[in-house]
């Protein structure tokens, strides 16, 4: 489980990701919690993430990453952004990272280049 920003804001300046991930050993007692305080499901999203890099692996080796998210809800549209993410700066087990991110209009296209 994640939680993370995602948008650059309407000025256009770097977002900032703060991520922690947490391991769930019992997801039902997880979604139990949730609903006590209120939360209710939004609906399932397949999503598809594609990971460039070059062959010296630069970007990972910087702890960086170049993504191309393809996320398609059920019974809607497919949505896709291109997501530049900087080194992370770790404290504890909370992960900050600058994040810049563009809506893509057609991910095919995009891919192909």
């Amino acid at each position: 489980m994640e939680t993370m920003a995602r948008d650059v804001n309407a000025e256009g300046a770097v977002a900032v990701e703060i991520e922690i991930k947490l391991r769930l050993r019992d997801p039902q007692a997880a979604r139990t919690a949730l609903a006590r305080l209120g939360a209710e499901p939004a609906g399932a999203t397949s999503e598809l993430n594609l990971i460039y890099d070059d062959a010296d692996e630069r970007l990972r080796r910087a702890d960086s990453a170049l993504r191309l998210r393809i996320e398609t809800p059920a019974g809607g549209a497919a949505r896709a952004w291109l997501t530049f993410k900087g080194p992370a700066e770790a404290h504890a087990r909370v992960r900050r990272r600058e994040e810049i991110q563009s809506a893509v209009a057609d991910p095919d296209a995009l891919r192909a280049i």
